[in-house]
């Protein structure tokens, strides 16, 4: 990118900067640097309609011309490289009237102009985009290949983005064959790779070629790089032999890209390359996490509560944010995220701004797009984040009687489907809760009235409540004399005492009381041993003869750690310790282990039924983040599937559809969201310590979603607001 001189129509005001794109990497720095508000002008081209006055017919003809727009929207495909931004035209034209829409279309060797306008202008984030983009600095894009056997991803990884820029199979003849059918064809998988790299990869300029495999592939590509070099007299090859890098991977698949990035021999030889470290930092982040120290949190709220205090300073702190915040349409949350990095400079922090495109990025978005590792360990960041909306029309549940009363048993029978529920053919029964009573899956209902007895047709709660060690108690006999009849903790919570010792306190029986926690505790890996010593921990603590319902927290820790926390749970069911057990945050591939790992302990413990039964799965599941992957696996297995930030921790707040649908209904946004949940067949899992939420937030079964309305909400976003350790490959 080159600052290029355009002369401005007069009547714009504001800090122009024009610029002069010059290959696919700066089309992406275009992308970031412009943002919703701005001014952009340039050349473009537009279709206008004449009409002859003596003829009465009209012809269509695309004049070119320059032209300012205010921007509306951006869309850039990475792929192409083609930026294209739309907006309402701001200066005067003959052919484009003002405030008409039109779309400019950036292009590579052609000069734009943009325009900040005040009182924003070029804010520091802005400012540090455009220095990135100013930068002579094109030595840290890398060239990357990986690969096994007969197939190769060839990549280049660049300080913003990772692009797959084509994928090469060949089948290579089984070692049953003779061993000069295999050798040729390698070679043949050889050529064509290196035929691949070269239309992909400009060699013309000296550059670092990563080459990584499982075995010895990748060593014999570079080997067969070099001789090809050698034999033709190619110099442009035998350097990129030179300069190829050999490292191990455990697949020849793109996603073991992230952790060839963190490998000592990528970092010597590019040490001063921005991705590495950022990877690097990511890795920190996630050590921390484990450790549970307090120095490593995530999440817009955490983060800014750290920063406030001014935790992420000098001494080790950093703040991960990435660059999809500031391209938010809202300029109170771009400003917002602005003011996060300036503090954070100011206290002498480092402040890293992450690519949402590249594989440091897409881990962080996991987290929710910003995270910080502190210079002092705090703690309980996270303990006043409530999932909490205000009403869409005013509503006071707590001191509405009817609305305690809305949830007879007859008016579930009609809002609740019973009979589309039950064909799902799955009980709760089998979780040893409330065995005189059959269950039916996935939905929750509060009981308000117990005057009358329990009838045995009657639908328990499903719902959980989690709250600070402090008040946990107190909350929880809040929660119980409203009805909830299900508390979710974790050893990792740091409250499943006092939680517990809510169930006495409300003078409710223990065994109409379903109580979940989950190991380990990040201090302690997964792992038989922990984990054994972790029930007993947890039943001491809780004071409870048995513990419900236990779930594995993580799949950290590899396979064998993995199998024998399994094994842990299985043997504490059978002492009568636990009741049920199940997995939280478990991808489709740990899941699928598990299920190998269930049938190895069956062989090994004396068959059918001795390996355990999967009962429960719990993730992070909202219409930003709907999992139909993991959803369809459980309900194929009959699992039951919890699902925890059901209202994504009030961050989308003011949705159109869900604000039109409360409208419609009278209803919180909170309460259409867990009704959507409900409908989706999940059981949410909603956290609060205020009464008056506890309340509303049982308020569900007085009216019911179209399949219209549940289908509409639902988006095919990925947007995680919390970790997502179920996107970790099985090795970690």
């Amino acid at each position: 990118m080159k600052l290029a001189k355009r002369k401005l129509p007069a009547e714009i005001e504001g800090q122009p900067v024009s610029l002069l794109p010059e290959d696919p990497e700066d089309m992406w720095h275009a992308y970031n640097l412009i943002s919703t508000g701005d001014i952009i002008h340039g050349h473009t081209s537009r279709k206008v309609v004449r009409k002859n006055d003596a003829t009465d017919q009209t012809s269509a003809e695309r004049v070119h011309l320059d032209l300012a727009i205010k921007v509306r929207g951006t869309s850039f495909d990475p792929i192409t490289s083609i930026l294209r931004v739309t907006g309402a035209v701001v200066t005067e034209n003959e052919h484009a009237p003002l405030g008409s829409q039109h779309s400019i279309e950036v292009e590579p060797h052609r000069a734009f102009t943009i325009i900040k306008p005040e009182p924003e202008g070029w804010d520091s984030v802005a400012t540090e985009t455009l220095r990135e983009a100013l930068s002579d600095d094109k030595d840290g894009a890398l060239a990357a290949v990986v690969m096994q056997e007969g197939v190769a991803n060839i990549c280049l990884v660049t300080q913003f983005r990772t692009v797959l820029k084509t994928r090469v199979e060949s089948v290579i003849p089984k070692k049953r064959d003779t061993s000069s059918d295999q050798e040729a064809g390698m070679r043949r998988f050889y050529e064509k790779v290196l035929a691949s790299l070269q239309r992909a990869v400009d060699f013309s300029q000296s550059r670092p070629l990563l080459l990584a495999s499982p075995g010895f592939v990748a060593n014999d590509f570079k080997n067969f790089i070099a001789a090809k070099g050698r034999d033709s007299n190619d110099k442009v090859l035998a350097n990129v032999a030179k300069l190829a890098t050999v490292v191990h991977s455990n697949t020849g698949h793109v996603h073991s890209l992230n952790e060839v990035l963190k490998s000592p021999e990528v970092l010597a030889k590019m040490k001063d390359v921005r991705f590495a470290k950022e990877a690097l930092l990511m890795d920190s982040f996630f050590d921390m996490l484990k450790l549970d120290d307090g120095r490593a949190w995530y999440g817009s709220k955490a983060v800014e509560k750290a920063v406030d205090e001014g935790a992420v300073g000098p001494g080790g702190g950093a703040l991960l944010i990435n660059n999809s915040l500031f391209r938010s349409q809202n300029l109170a949350v771009r400003k917002k995220y602005v003011a996060i990095v300036d503090k954070v400079k100011a206290d002498g922090g480092e402040a890293r701004i992450l690519s949402s495109d590249h594989e440091s990025g897409q881990r962080l978005g996991m987290l929710g797009d910003i995270a910080a590792i502190l210079n002092y360990p705090m703690h309980d960041l996270d303990e006043e984040e409530e999932e909490e909306a205000q009403p869409v029309i005013p509503r006071h549940h707590e001191d509405d009687p009817a609305m305690l009363d809305s949830s007879t048993q007859d008016g579930i029978q009609t809002s609740n489907r019973l009979d589309g529920q039950a064909q799902l053919g799955l009980s709760y029964a089998h979780l040893g809760f409330w065995r005189e009573y059959t269950m039916l899956p996935f939905v929750i209902i509060k009981i308000a009235d117990h005057s009358q007895g329990i009838p045995d047709n009657i639908l328990w709660d499903w719902t959980h409540h989690l709250s600070p060690r402090e008040n946990a108690t107190e909350i929880c006999t809040l929660a119980l004399n409203a009805g909830y009849r299900h508390m979710d903790s974790a050893t990792a919570y740091r409250n499943q005492g006092p939680s517990a010792a809510s169930i006495p306190a409300s003078g409710l029986p223990r065994e109409d009381i379903f109580f979940t926690t989950k190991v380990p505790v990040k201090k302690k890996p997964l792992g038989y041993d922990t984990v054994c010593a972790l029930v007993d921990d947890a039943l001491k603590e809780t004071n409870l003869t048995y513990i419900d319902l236990i779930l594995i927290h993580w799949p950290y820790g590899g396979p064998e750690a993995r199998k024998g926390a399994w094994k842990a749970l299985v043997e504490a069911v059978e002492a009568g310790k636990v009741r049920s057990i199940g997995v939280s945050n478990y991808g489709v591939h740990h899941l699928a282990e598990l299920e190998g790992h269930i049938r190895e302990l069956e062989a090994e413990r004396g068959g059918p039924g001795r390996g355990g039964v999967i009962s429960v799965g719990q993730w992070e599941l909202h219409p930003w983040l709907t999992r139909p992957d993991i959803v369809q696996w459980c309900r194929e297995r009959s699992i039951a599937v919890q699902a925890y930030c059901p209202l994504v921790r009030g961050e989308r707040w003011g949705d159109a559809k869900v604000v039109a649908m409360g409208k419609k209904y009278g209803k919180t946004e909170a309460q259409i969201l867990l009704r959507w949940s409900i409908q989706r067949g999940y059981v949410p899992l909603v956290k609060s310590v205020t009464p008056s939420r506890i309340v509303e937030n049982t308020g569900l079964f007085d009216f019911e979603l179209t399949d219209a309305e549940v289908e509409d909400i639902k988006t095919d976003e990925y947007k995680p607001i919390a970790w997502d350790p179920a996107m970790e490959p099985l090795e970690k």
